[in-house]
Order: structure tokens, then sequence, then C-alpha cells
């Protein structure tokens, strides 16, 4: 069996000086962060998109409300639920939404045609997807092909 060329981390040797070799993280999940921040920063802007911002406390509150919602449609630990938005706060939103109920988040690209987007609702196992309202027809006429028994848009 060959050594794993990884295992010594050559890498490392290209680091700045002043650069660690190793990072300690808290040993929280990364909805976590966003329950810190909502307490300790709540106020201060999270997410500035056009001309709109919003703060951690209201960032918060939303995936909350999306969690509970979720989790009132079944959505448990381990359960795949799928994003359908472009770069909206709205993803942001239902990513930790999403984790916050237990979930595994698959992001699928409002690019996708009708069939990669089946395959990859196929191919994760996501049963639930929260979508960009432009996108129904194309999940309209996909949803057969899939097991998808949810879809929020």
């Amino acid at each position: 069996m060959s050594e794993n060329p990884y295992a010594k981390k050559p890498w490392l040797e290209h680091y700045d000086e002043k650069v660690p070799h190793h990072i300690d993280y808290p040993n929280m999940n990364i909805y976590e962060f966003l329950d810190n921040s909502a307490k300790d920063f709540g106020g201060r802007t999270a997410i500035w998109f056009m001309k709109s911002k919003i703060t951690y406390k209201k960032f918060k509150d939303i995936a909350d409300r999306l969690a509970t919602a979720l989790v009132n449609l079944g959505v448990k630990r381990g359960d795949v639920v799928a994003i359908m938005i472009p770069n909206f706060p709205q993803f942001i939103f239902s990513y930790y939404a999403i984790l916050k109920a237990g979930g595994i988040v698959t992001a699928c690209s409002v690019l996708h045609t009708e069939y990669e987007l089946a395959y990859q609702l196929n191919d994760s196992g996501a049963e639930i997807l929260i979508a960009w309202d432009n996108q129904v027809d194309k999940i309209n006429k996909t949803r057969d092909k899939t097991r998808l028994s949810h879809c929020i848009s």
C-alpha cells in the first residue's frame, strides 16, 4: 500500500511565517453562528441586498419561521431539502432554515434544464424544494419524474 502524500501536508511549507498551520474552531454547528450573531449584533446589518438591509435579528427570525414550517411539513434530521433560488437573501434564509430543521441542503441552479433538475432531485433524494417563483413551471413539468412532495415558492 502506498503512503498518502497528503499525510505530510506539503502545502504547509509554502505558508507565510505568521500563518498558523492549524486553527481551532468553536465546536458548534453553523446555525449557532447565526444564533450568536443575532444575540450579539441583532441590530447590525447581516445582509445588504440592492437597497434593502436586513439585520441579524430579522435574518434569524425569518430563518426560524421557515425552519418551523419545514418541520411542520415533516422535515427531520438527515432529510434532503433542495433550494432553487438565485443569489437572493431568500437563498440564505432557506439554507439556514434547512440546517436548523436538521436537513441537508442541495442547491439547484435556476439554469438547470428540466432533465437536470429531475436528475439532481432524484440523485439527492430531495422531497421538498424551496424555489424562486419564476421556476414553478419548470418544476411542475418535472414533478412527476421525482419524489417531490412539496414545493415552496
